[in-house]
């Protein structure tokens, strides 16, 4: 699944919606590259995706992972641009229908990588 991000080619932006929400097994996901500054995340994310139990986000290539009031908002952070981050990260979404639960994962990868 993809979403346009800011600085793309036309034939991206022809072809890739600016957000896009999906379920997975029983979890409503939202994504969209830039969900505002840190201070507005929340808000924003509740705003666009009001009833997604998830929001995934891009942009920064901070990673991100917390929970604010029922919706996790999640950015896996990047794996080729670590923005001021000691490593470079990927991340993973945990969907467990069976628990009715959801919960990120970023994982760091080796500074060996790093150019």
């Amino acid at each position: 699944m993809a979403v346009q991000g800011n600085v793309e080619y036309e034939e991206v932006v022809l072809k890739l919606p600016i957000k896009r929400e999906v379920v997975v097994g029983g979890c409503r996901i939202g994504v969209v590259h830039i969900l505002g500054d840190s201070r507005s995340h929340a808000r924003v994310a509740r705003q666009e995706f009001p009833n997604a139990r998830v929001v995934v986000f891009g942009h920064s290539h901070i990673p991100w992972n917390e929970e604010h009031d029922g919706q996790l908002l999640f950015n896996p952070g990047s794996a080729t641009d670590r923005r001021r981050q000691p490593r470079c990260s990927i991340g993973i979404l945990h969907v467990d229908d069976e628990a009715k639960s959801v919960r990120g994962e970023i994982i760091w990868l080796e500074r060996s990588h790093l150019p």
